[in-house]
């Protein structure tokens, strides 16, 4: 898990109290953003909740055949480059109307802020990720969801905007974009 904290410092006059500056310190508040990177395959059932997000996956992790993978309404899930879900198993991400879970790019700032450290240096776009790759022996459940800027990292004739696949893929009240 890593933490990054935000905060701005304002001087207000010289200090004078006679320390040199190695015995002063200054405490700063600021609000700490959690996330948790995911870096390796997915073996047990597991259950991903927004206390715990943002979500970082840097690789294509593998949801294995007989996992369950259950998202918590308001969890956020970032994309780096060639990175995706192949769900063997099953994803679940129901999500309601006014807490929806998101899969979306790293790059993405707008949703759960600048978790790659940028400072919107970059821009999220299209094919930013690979996708959530459903196979034959997988079920993907979504409802109330916000996919977005995946589709990377395909063959140019699937035009896929984040989710494909020959598996069970169940789609209502969510968004699939960009």
């Amino acid at each position: 898990m890593r933490a990054d904290v935000e905060a701005s410092v304002e001087v207000l006059g010289q200090l004078d109290d006679g320390l040199n500056d190695a015995r002063r310190c200054l405490l700063i508040v600021g609000t700490a953003h959690a996330s948790t990177e995911i870096t390796q395959d997915i073996t047990t059932n597991t259950t991903w909740t927004a206390a715990n997000g943002p979500y970082i996956v840097s690789k294509l992790v593998v949801v294995e055949q007989g996992v369950t993978v259950t998202l918590e309404p308001g969890t956020v899930v970032k994309f780096n480059a060639f990175s995706g879900f192949t769900v063997n198993g099953t994803v679940i991400a129901h999500g309601t109307p006014a807490n929806k879970i998101y899969f979306t790019s790293g790059n993405d700032d707008s949703v759960a802020g600048d978790t790659n450290g940028t400072d919107a240096a970059t821009v999220p776009k299209a094919r930013d990720w690979m996708a959530l790759f459903v196979p034959t022996s997988g079920t993907l459940d979504i409802d109330n969801t916000v996919v977005m800027y995946g589709g990377g990292g395909l063959c140019d004739r699937c035009r896929t905007a984040g989710i494909f696949g020959q598996g069970r893929i169940k789609v209502h009240n969510s968004i699939i974009s960009h």
